[in-house]
């Protein structure tokens, strides 16, 4: 089952706005200045009565002046990759801007008029009354972000309605999937929109008899962008999380298949599901563990395998459908007196479970409180920096609230040179963590009213100095005039750049517009 107000009411036409919308394009948190909008409306302008070969490089020429190396799979580094650290250490998630061509033309080909009916003919068969998915991209709202809009989700339907489940249910299990995106078999697109068997036996055809399916173009276009590879989908796009919910709505009606052929289960269960992480309620604890097994099974037909660090069973549902952090976090905030003492009992939540949202949802609420203020009476401004670097370095998804709260602290400082002293002392603080890209993103942003040309390796970052004059991708591979819509085409608005305040609003970071 679905919920009803997600992007699959939308038309065709609607739906391609959606997804040309610069918050579908990249979900990655970026400062305020940079602003993908311009472009994809000239590239979407540019190229709506195009097909994709026609933009190639190689379109139209003789074949003996046909460029192998101009051809994109054979191209590494078509997306822009950086690097947001998982843990402070040496985990860290690849987060991918899709070269905005590649981008266009997907979002052109799903959202044809008979293209986009076969995609929501195909969730309406994903669909059933066992398996409950709520990750479906909704439908934006003007006064939330569409990630508040996800978290707040998250909470009704996933974490109240497994309280609620308890009613029915005797136990659960908690489970996901180990590196989701990264292990994603790009063929099984088309098989998720059209069946494996259709498309393995059209494969099998000669070329001129072989039948035209879009799901093998989103293939080819997946591969072509990832350097000829067929594992993995780029993460950090609306639109790619919608490919991901095609791929995972095949495995729960394949699953519900396999679990009405197994006559001990019968139909007493249900499954919330939130893009790769399942809870699974049965009656019985051997119920469940049949179900994960199946599951598992399931999903090892498309390179996908359970995470079992993260799999748990439990008879208490309503004690385990809360994630601890957030039961410990309601109990500690209540002894909340001084600035330094609120920032310490974060950093012991940070301790307990680093990453994680709460940690996240704490630190805004702090910055919400020392927003208003402009002298921190009684507190030593270098012991609050000193524990926000702490929690920052090992909670990565917190940089942007940590460097906003830093922007706050920084700007009571009468002594420039003091804060670029700390500054620096930040900066080799951070310098023992690998891969920063999406923290050099919002050290710049902290640093740029200070130090406008102060110098970051994140190729974000300078096309902000000026240091790299072209553009974040590839484009080699593409005609002249597409060439020069992407390279003309404005990424930052230096509008927005040069007047924004030293200060970074709470509106920038916060996912709800929190008073303390």
């Amino acid at each position: 089952m679905y919920q009803s107000n997600t992007i699959l009411t939308l038309s065709a036409e609607d739906a391609r706005k959606f997804f040309l919308r610069k918050e579908s394009y990249c979900s990655i948190d970026l400062p305020i200045y940079f602003d993908f909008q311009p472009l994809l409306n000239s590239i979407s302008n540019k190229t709506k009565d195009k097909e994709f070969a026609e933009v190639l490089f190689n379109h139209g020429l003789p074949k003996k002046q046909q460029n192998n190396e101009k051809e994109p799979k054979n191209i590494e580094g078509i997306n822009h990759r950086f690097y947001q650290n998982k843990d402070g250490r040496y985990s860290w998630r690849p987060l991918q801007v899709i070269n905005p061509v590649f981008y266009v033309f997907l979002v052109h080909d799903i959202t044809k008029e008979e293209n986009w009916k076969t995609i929501k003919d195909r969730f309406e068969l994903f669909s059933n009354d066992h398996i409950d998915c709520y990750s479906l991209p909704l439908l934006f709202k003007a006064d939330m972000k569409d990630k508040a809009l996800a978290v707040t989700n998250w909470w009704h339907q996933i974490e109240q309605k497994s309280i609620e489940l308890s009613l029915d249910f005797k136990c659960f299990a908690i489970t996901d999937i180990s590196d989701c995106y990264g292990t994603i078999y790009t063929h099984a697109i088309p098989w998720s929109l059209h069946n494996k068997e259709v498309i393995k036996n059209n494969r099998i055809k000669p070329k001129s008899d072989q039948d035209d399916y879009f799901g093998d173009r989103i293939d080819a276009v997946i591969q072509a962008m990832s350097y000829g590879q067929t594992n993995g989908i780029p993460q950090g796009s609306v639109l790619m999380d919608f490919i991901a919910e095609m791929v995972l709505g095949y495995v729960d009606m394949k699953l519900i298949k396999r679990i009405q052929k197994n006559s001990r289960i019968g139909s007493d269960y249900k499954i919330l599901r939130y893009r790769d992480d399942y809870r699974i309620f049965a009656k019985s604890q051997e119920d469940v563990v049949v179900i994960l097994k199946l599951l598992s099974e399931e999903l090892a037909e498309l390179n996908f395998k359970l995470n079992t660090q993260k799999t748990f069973i439990s008879s208490n549902i309503i004690r385990d459908s809360i994630k601890p952090d957030k039961v410990f976090w309601n109990l500690a905030k209540q002894e909340e007196t001084t600035l330094q003492k609120h920032l310490l009992i974060i950093h012991d939540l940070a301790q307990k479970w680093p990453n994680s949202g709460s940690v996240n949802k704490a630190l805004d609420q702090f910055y919400s409180r020392i927003y208003p203020l402009n002298l921190f009476k009684e507190q030593d401004e270098r012991v609050l920096i000193s524990i926000l670097v702490d929690i920052a370095q090992n909670n990565p998804k917190s940089w942007p609230v940590v460097i906003s709260i830093l922007s706050k602290i920084f700007s009571i400082e009468p002594d420039k040179k003091r804060v670029e002293d700390c500054i620096n002392k930040i900066q080799a603080k951070f310098s023992e963590t690998p891969n920063v890209g999406h923290l050099d993103v919002w050290m710049q942003r902290l640093t740029y009213k200070w130090l406008p040309k102060k110098q970051y390796d994140e190729g974000l970052c300078k096309i902000i100095t000026g240091e790299s004059n072209d553009t974040l991708w590839d484009v080699s591979w593409l005609k002249k005039d597409i060439q020069d819509v992407v390279r003309q085409t404005p990424i930052i608005d230096r509008n927005i750049l040069e007047t924004m305040d030293m200060v970074i609003q709470p509106t920038e970071v916060e996912l709800f517009n929190s008073q303390y």
